[in-house]
């Protein structure tokens, strides 16, 4: 796949959403690369928002380093090359989160998923209510794992 066959204008997610933080810390990329891996993200968020329907909220996807620390994140997460983002169904339904995770699981290959990982109310428990789904990708030219985790 050529690294800009998505790098278009997102149409469900904007920029502001998929870098908003509640840390007060300045969370803006500061290379190319990671502006263009956040439009590639967003564009990948914007074929799971279409087959959900619904509206889907971005918890997280960017993070500064600043800001990935301050979250406790590690320091090679996919979040901090704009590779990332946690969502849920924007009402927050459990049949609706339920749903969007049935997708994102359909489109590991089709996406190009590294990892989708359930955080569930009882950790490692996939059948537990959904607190939220991590969608990772890898760097382009990099072959995605494909793993599904429960945490």
């Amino acid at each position: 796949m050529d690294k800009y066959f998505t790098c278009e204008e997102p149409r469900y997610f904007s920029f502001a959403e998929m870098t908003r933080t509640d840390t007060g810390l300045d969370n803006r990329p500061t290379t190319w690369d990671q502006v263009e891996n956040l439009m590639v993200t967003a564009n990948r968020l914007d074929t799971v928002r279409g087959k959900f329907g619904k509206a889907v909220r971005v918890n997280c996807a960017f993070r500064s380093e600043a800001v990935n620390a301050r979250v406790g994140g590690v320091p090679t997460s996919a979040h901090t090359q704009g590779l990332a983002a946690d969502i849920c169904a924007y009402d927050g339904t459990e049949t609706g989160n339920r749903r969007l995770y049935a997708i994102c699981r359909e489109s590991i290959l089709s996406l190009s998923i590294d990892q989708l990982i359930l955080y569930t109310e009882k950790p490692g428990v996939e059948s537990s209510r959904i607190r939220f789904m991590h969608v990772g990708f890898r760097a382009f030219g990099e072959k995605p794992r494909g793993q599904i985790l429960f945490k």
